[in-house]
C-alpha cells in the first residue's frame, strides 16, 4: 500500500524508541499500576493507544506487554490526578474513557488518511466517510497545530470566526482528531517528556453569529473534560470582543475549575508580549499571538491533513517526510 505525494511514492517513518518513562510522584506508580491490572488486556490495549507513538508501533507489531502497560499507566495516572488520588473514580472514569475511545474509533480517525487502499472494503468505506466529513469540519482551519512552545508542547489554536460545520457528531469528531493530533505532536517533539498541549483563540474579528449552538458547545467541553484530563497546559483567549464575553458567560459554569484555571484572557500587544512572549519563541508565533510573529497565517489544510504526518505540526510539512500507511497486516 503506498500513499502518493506530488506523484512521488513515499516510505513511512517509523517510531524505533518508546517515549520517556512517566515520572510519578509519592505512591502514584503503584496505584496507577493497580489501576491498569484491574483492566481486561483489550481494555490496556486501548489504553496504550492513546499513545500515538504506541499504536504506529503496535500495528507492526513492534511493542512489548511491558511497553503496552506502562502506556496504559501513563494514561491512569492522567485520570489519576484528575480525580484527587481517588483511585475508584479515576478507575472507572477512565474505563469510561477506553469506552468511548472505542465507540467512536478515536484509532480509525487518526489513520483514515493514510490507508487510502484498505483490504478490507468495510473498513475503506469507512475511511473515506471519516476523511470526507474531517475536511467538512477543519477544512477551513477554524482548529490546526502549529508550532511549539519553549517545552515543545504544540500549539494548538482555534479560529472561532471561520465557519465549520454544525453537525453534532462531526462537531465534535473534528475537534477529537485535531486534538489527537496535537497530543501526538507534543509526544513526538519531546520524546515523550511531555503530554499536554497549549491553546490558544484568536478572537479578532468575532461576532456573536460565530458562536456555535450551547448544547454543541457544551459537549464539546464535557468531552474534552471527560476524555482529556490533565492534557492542557495553557489556554490563552486573545482579543476577546464583547460579543465572546456574553458567550463566555453561558459556557463558564460547565467547565470544570481546574480548566477554568488554566483560562487567561489577554487583550492587545502588550499583554500578549508580557504572557506569550516568555513561553513562546517568535519563530513559532503566528501574529495574533506576538507582535512580530513569524510563523505565517495561512494554512493549506488540504496539505496539512492529507500530506503532513499525523504527528507533526502544520509547519513541520517542509521538512517532514509523509506518514506512511501504518496498517500493512490482517
Amino acid at each position: 500500500m503506498t500513499v502518493i505525494v506530488d506523484d512521488a511514492p513515499t516510505r513511512v517513518r517509523e517510531d524505533t524508541e518508546a517515549p520517556s518513562p512517566v515520572l510519578y510522584q509519592n505512591d502514584e506508580e503503584k496505584f496507577c499500576k493497580e489501576m491498569v491490572s484491574k483492566l481486561s488486556d483489550p481494555e490496556k490495549e486501548t489504553a496504550a493507544k492513546t499513545s500515538y507513538s504506541y499504536m504506529s508501533r503496535s500495528l507492526s507489531g513492534k511493542r512489548s506487554t511491558e511497553e503496552r502497560d506502562n502506556h496504559a499507566a501513563a494514561m491512569a495516572l492522567r485520570h489519576l490526578r484528575a480525580e484527587k488520588g481517588d483511585q475508584d473514580l479515576a478507575l472507572k472514569k477512565m474505563q469510561s474513557t477506553i469506552a468511548h475511545r472505542e465507540e467512536i474509533d478515536v484509532d480509525g480517525l487518526r489513520r483514515c488518511f493514510y490507508e487510502l487502499e484498505h483490504p478490507d472494503e468495510a473498513t475503506a468505506n469507512q475511511y473515506d466517510e471519516y476523511r470526507k466529513n474531517i475536511r467538512i469540519q477543519m477544512g477551513s482551519a477554524k482548529a490546526y497545530v502549529r508550532g511549539y512552545d519553549k517545552k515543545g508542547r504544540v500549539l494548538y489554536s482555534f479560529v472561532p470566526r471561520r465557519k465549520n460545520s454544525e453537525d453534532p457528531e462531526w462537531y465534535l469528531k473534528g475537534y477529537v482528531y485535531m486534538m489527537e493530533r496535537a497530543l501526538a505532536c507534543t509526544e513526538r517533539k519531546t520524546g515523550g517528556a511531555e503530554d499536554k498541549v497549549i491553546v490558544l483563540f484568536d478572537y479578532s474579528g468575532y461576532k456573536s453569529a460565530h458562536s456555535p449552538p450551547l448544547s454543541l458547545a457544551k459537549k464539546l467541553v464535557f468531552l474534552m473534560s471527560d476524555h482529556y484530563p490533565e492534557r492542557l497546559e495553557h489556554v490563552f483567549v486573545l482579543d476577546a470582543p464583547l460579543a465572546f464575553r456574553a458567550f463566555w458567560i453561558l459556557i463558564r459554569p460547565f467547565i470544570d475549575p481546574v480548566t477554568k484555571a488554566k483560562v487567561m484572557f489577554l487583550t492587545g500587544k502588550t499583554a500578549k508580549s508580557d504572557k506569550l512572549g516568555g513561553l513562546i519563541e517568535k519563530n513559532q508565533a503566528e501574529s495574533f499571538m506576538l507582535q512580530g510573529g513569524k510563523m505565517p497565517s495561512d494554512i493549506d489544510m488540504e496539505s496539512f491533513l492529507s500530506r503532513v504526518p499525523f504527528d507533526h505540526a502544520a509547519n513541520e510539512a517542509q521538512t517532514a517526510a509523509i506518514q506512511e500507511p501504518i496498517l500493512q497486516q490482517h
